[in-house]
């Protein structure tokens, strides 16, 4: 019998770029982690969103809300502040719902202004993912 995989289950290969991407929840999320710190805004949101679906998808809201925040800082970085903040906000919402409240992905405490506006620590903006 032939196992079925989901659709995002899968092994890309974008000519573009000639990166090699698997595209699994984490590995979706790696991707966008490693082009927002690369500064590809752009191609970051794309990888990011199919990851927070794909998250969503298998049930893993703390990663969901890890996502999230990247969204936001890719949105901020694109220039589109306004859904940054509901990113962000929303983030903030679910680690509070999850008994994270006042942690970010990294650990680091989480607050509106801190480290440069963000409002979140630096591992938090791609300093260290």
């Amino acid at each position: 019998m032939t196992p079925t995989w989901p659709t995002w289950w899968c092994w890309s290969y974008n000519r573009a770029d000639s990166r090699l991407k698997l595209s699994t929840p984490a590995g979706l999320h790696a991707t966008g982690a490693a082009l927002l710190a690369e500064g590809d805004g752009r191609a970051a949101l794309a990888a990011l969103r199919g990851a927070w679906a794909a998250w969503q998808g298998i049930e893993a809201p703390y990663e969901a809300a890890r996502v999230r925040v990247l969204i936001g800082l890719a949105c901020r970085a694109l220039g589109d502040d306004d859904t940054a903040e509901i990113e962000l906000d929303t983030a903030r919402w679910l680690f509070r719902q999850l008994g994270a409240a006042g942690r970010g992905p990294g650990g680091g405490a989480v607050s509106r202004g801190s480290h440069h506006g963000t409002g979140w620590p630096a591992c938090a903006r791609g300093a260290h993912t």
